[in-house]
């Protein structure tokens, strides 16, 4: 049987590990993730990965807006 997960660099990946520690969990597009479409520990969220350059970014919030501070993807997982 084929796996159903494949691995598309088009989509997003499912966790990040990211630079600060946090572990962010992708929980789709809908109400409310537009913004964050990643959830990460308490009540921070994250945006999807910046992809343009070698080292990819997100930033993180706790509100409607993201901070201006971009932290590193230091691991993708799909």
């Amino acid at each position: 049987m084929p796996s159903l997960n494949h691995n598309d660099p088009s989509q997003p990946p499912w966790v990040l590990i990211l630079a600060d520690g946090q572990e962010c969990h992708f929980q789709g597009y809908g109400t409310n993730s537009n913004v964050f479409p990643y959830y990460c520990r308490g009540t921070v969220g994250a945006t999807l990965p910046d992809r343009s350059q070698p080292t990819w970014t997100v930033r993180e919030g706790t509100d409607s807006a993201p901070s201006s501070i971009r932290v590193a993807v230091v691991t993708a997982y799909r």
